[in-house]
């Protein structure tokens, strides 16, 4: 039985209840969101089936567990008795190197085996496996036949493992939202939340002292600087380096560090904060202990605001310097990239706030994890190769090896500037709107006035009249009229005073002309089954609209809003209606816990997805039926559909619930924040698709 110790612990809930166990209960007392809570359970069919029992989800009620108690009680004895062997390989390997950093001492091969619940030669392959990743500090797993395993190395390098592995636990867990020198909040959040026991390698008692002491005298050390993951680091490193000299584990001396680090600024920074920590802890700290604590403050990633008043014995590579590094490394980039990020202010001044301690950490061979790596390689390859090509600069002019780790975060950089330059084009292109009126000369005027001020210096405008729409004697992109007329153009109807629901009506769909403006010069016919995918994704994402509703509807009313803004065909309409109603009394796609109702359905009038999104004018919408809804997502797809398109709503439907940002962009989000959310979303489904298809062939 393969079973997340989340959802072991979910079933055995719901297993000693006899009756619904609310989705509010288990987030309590699991100390997890209500959509976490939601994600655990899918999909437990599988996991039930051999018991003969079914899980039933009801709105407003919970969760239940049918079938037979004797089944039930066997399924309850099988989660309590689930040790570790549901782990995924990957897993068991990180949790094999935390034992053994943690355990720093010979043990016995069984003894790991009988930890993992696995065979002793599976838990030998995992050793031979592991063995680069040890050497990578330096470290070597000794494998003495009839005496154990034993890890041998420096106390430096052992410290630098134990440093990355703990880093990299904490890494996913860090949230913006979270204050770092909250020292409660810290602990709480970060450093206490940990499923697999891997921040039990820190010192419990000595990270409480730290995180206090760091509250206490956070202005006078300058600890808001720090960037949230150099902060982290920094109590991470000193908790080990306190915890080994207590247990007079110290570095060797080290005389090269120490006259290196005796008379930089970032040495003084150390002394200061060993003042502190040699008072609190009752110990001396010796030179080489502050040189090394010297250096992680020099290597660290700080704040940009903290950069402007860097002082200048810290400055020890100059920005002059460095922007002819980052001028060089953009010259290594493709046409007309090249070109146009020479003038991106945000991208030269976050290059430059980037490489001051990246040079610090190569030239000393400081270890950085970049968790968001393996996906960089596979999702972004294009921008990452590029980014390979642009580090062979630093190589070049410096003489330092770039590891992939450093190489991945200059590859966000240059991404995020390519993304910004995209975004500028579609901005900047020309749109024509044509301004049609029913109430005379005046109202137009009015209306064109209140048009030229809201709308950015690319959109132009001209009156027309009725005659002009029978005769089609324009050219615009878009049509907007105070009234109703029959025409096949794009019309979208404003009330003469220009509301600001109105404005906002009007500026989404000038994003979207441009977009598919861009797009229709762009694109090629399709030939392959990516140029097909590619195709459904764009009509996709020219079909998104953020729909504004009265927040009194009822759930009729609101089905009702739902069918009108689908489809244009009146019969269409009406059995788009008829078929949410019927679904919706079979079984609800309202999720009141999760605050956020889902309609779908067949189009006979369409050949393209379509997918727009609703949302009340005031907060939540108040109906009963309705009650904690923030959003409502339709999406359609043609009654005579193509593999990919129902892969993709498909897809779009699981990730509303798995991705917080997408949630988040359809809870609050404009509709530039949606566009923007649900087209990442496609770019990485179509780059994991082009994946597959060259692993296949």
């Amino acid at each position: 039985m393969i079973c997340s110790p989340r959802l072991n612990k979910i079933l055995q809930i719901c297993l000693e209840s006899n009756d619904y166990v609310s989705i509010e209960e288990l987030s309590s007392l699991l100390q997890i969101s209500k959509r976490t809570v939601f994600r655990e359970v899918q999909d437990t069919a599988y996991i039930l089936k051999p018991f003969d029992l079914t899980l039933q989800s009801k709105p407003k009620k919970g969760l239940y567990i049918e079938g037979s108690e004797d089944q039930k009680e066997v399924l309850y004895q099988a989660l309590q008795a689930e040790k570790m062997g549901y782990l995924k390989k990957e897993d068991r390997h990180k949790l094999l190197i935390f034992e053994i950093l943690k355990e720093n001492r010979i043990q016995k091969l069984y003894y790991y085996a009988e930890m993992f619940q696995v065979s002793q030669a599976t838990i030998s392959n995992d050793l031979d496996i592991l063995d680069s990743w040890f050497q990578k500090y330096n470290l070597k797993v000794n494998r003495t036949p009839g005496l154990g395993i034993e890890l041998l190395g420096s106390e430096e390098n052992y410290r630098k493992a134990l440093t990355s592995i703990l880093a990299e636990s904490i890494y996913d867990k860090q949230d913006e939202t979270i204050d770092p020198y909250d020292a409660n909040s810290l602990l709480k959040q970060i450093f206490m939340d940990d499923k697999n026991g891997i921040l039990s390698l820190l010192n419990q008692d000595i990270l409480q002292r730290i995180l206090r002491l760091f509250h206490q005298y956070e202005e006078e050390l300058d600890l808001i600087r720090y960037a949230q993951s150099s902060y982290i680091g920094l109590i991470i490193h000193l908790t080990i380096a306190i915890d080994r000299i207590l247990k007079n584990e110290k570095l060797e001396d080290n005389d090269y560090i120490v006259g290196m680090m005796k008379d930089d600024y970032s040495y003084k920074q150390a002394q200061h904060m060993c003042t502190y920590l040699e008072e609190e802890f009752g110990i001396q700290i010796p030179e080489v202990e502050i040189s090394f604590i010297a250096m992680h403050i020099k290597g660290a990633k700080l704040t940009q605001n903290s950069l402007d008043d860097e002082p200048i014995e810290i400055a020890m590579y100059k920005e002059e310097e460095l922007l002819v590094l980052i001028h060089k490394m953009i010259d290594t980039l493709p046409t007309p990239h090249n070109v146009m990020l020479k003038s991106d202010r945000e991208l030269l001044q976050g290059m430059i706030a980037h490489l001051r301690p990246t040079l610090v950490r190569l030239s000393h061979h400081m270890p950085i994890y970049n968790p968001l790596l393996a996906q960089l390689k596979e999702l972004h390859k294009d921008i990452y190769e590029q980014a390979i090509v642009a580090c062979a600069c630093i190589s070049d002019v410096y003489g330092y090896d770039v590891p992939e780790d450093e190489v991945g975060y200059v590859a966000m950089h240059f991404g995020a500037a390519m993304e910004r330059e995209e975004k500028k084009e579609i901005v900047s292109r020309d749109i024509h709107i044509g301004i049609v009126c029913s109430s005379g000369i005046g109202v137009s005027a009015m209306l064109l006035a209140r048009l030229e001020k809201v709308c950015d210096e690319f959109v132009s405008f001209e009156t027309l009249s009725i005659e002009d729409i029978r005769k089609k004697t324009f050219e615009c992109d878009l049509l907007v009229s105070t009234f109703t007329f029959e025409t096949d153009e794009e019309v979208i109807l404003v009330n003469p005073l220009l509301p600001n629901n109105d404005i906002q009506k009007l500026q989404d769909a000038i994003a979207r002309k441009r977009r598919t403006i861009k797009r229709a010069k762009t694109m090629t016919s399709p030939k392959s089954e990516t140029d097909l995918l590619a195709s459904d994704i764009f009509q996709l994402l020219d079909s998104v609209e953020l729909c504004i509703c009265d927040y009194r509807l009822d759930k009729l009313q609101l089905i009702n809003e739902v069918a009108r803004n689908i489809s244009k065909d009146k019969v269409e309409e009406e059995a788009i209606y008829k078929v949410l109603i019927h679904r919706e009394n079979m079984n609800s796609t309202i999720f009141n816990e999760m605050g956020f109702a889902l309609f779908h359905g067949f189009l006979t009038s369409e050949d393209t997805c379509i997918l727009k999104v609703f949302r009340s004018n005031h907060g939540e919408f108040i109906h009963d039926e309705l009650s904690n809804i923030k959003f409502v997502i339709a999406m359609f797809i043609p009654e005579k559909h193509t593999k990919n398109q129902k892969k993709l709503m498909s897809m779009i439907s699981r990730s509303i619930i798995e991705n917080d940002q997408l949630y988040e962009s359809l809870a609050t989000g404009d509709y530039n924040d949606i566009y923007v959310a649900i087209e990442l979303l496609m770019k990485d489904y179509l780059f994991q698709h082009l994946h597959e298809e060259r692993s296949s062939s």
